[in-house]
């Protein structure tokens, strides 16, 4: 066991596989990246309401219908996590399990230097619409001279969804 701990490299990647796995595990079911163990058992309901982006490039509306699944969604999915880095908080828990850890190993002043990384440090606005126009100007594989990004509330009433509130989220 001696001899193992000599190579450091491995050691040092063996300590924080571990280490993910304990806080994957202390957090969830999910045993990350190898295994998730869970069962789904409940009807999905219908949501009273739901958001979603509506993207206007040079004054024409980009459409899901025109683009394979896959592309749309390489259109759409930094919209929805810019969305979720916005307005949640959803490392809070991790940093509690990083912080007790690394305290019962006596490394409080790693956590203090690894800290201001752990969190959903928001982009600016602007510095976020520029990386998507490139990103989607790449996407389109077309230069973009205007992009409007509007975020759509929608309310399901009577059997059907309908718009209830329109936000001019990004404009460049």
């Amino acid at each position: 066991m001696k001899s193992f701990f000599k190579n450091k490299a491995l050691s040092v990647v063996l300590v924080c596989g571990f280490f993910q796995i304990a806080c994957d595990l202390a957090a969830s079911v999910t045993f990350f990246p190898i295994l998730h163990f869970g069962m789904y058992s409940e009807v999905a309901v219908r949501p009273e309401s739901y958001k979603t982006f509506e993207i206007v490039v040079d004054g024409q509306k980009l459409r899901s219908i025109d683009f394979r699944i896959h592309l749309w969604e390489v259109i759409c999915k930094p919209l929805y996590m810019y969305d979720k880095i916005m307005y949640t908080n959803d490392f809070e828990k991790d940093k509690g399990y990083i912080k007790k850890g690394l305290s019962l190993f006596g490394f409080h002043q790693l956590y203090a230097i690894i800290e201001p990384n752990l969190g959903n440090a928001v982009e600016n606005e602007k510095t976020f619409t520029i990386r998507y126009k490139k990103h989607l100007s790449q996407v389109l594989d077309k230069p973009l001279s205007r992009l409007d990004i509007f975020q759509n509330e929608y309310q399901y009433r009577n059997g059907r969804y309908f718009l209830i509130h329109q936000t001019l989220l990004l404009h460049d």
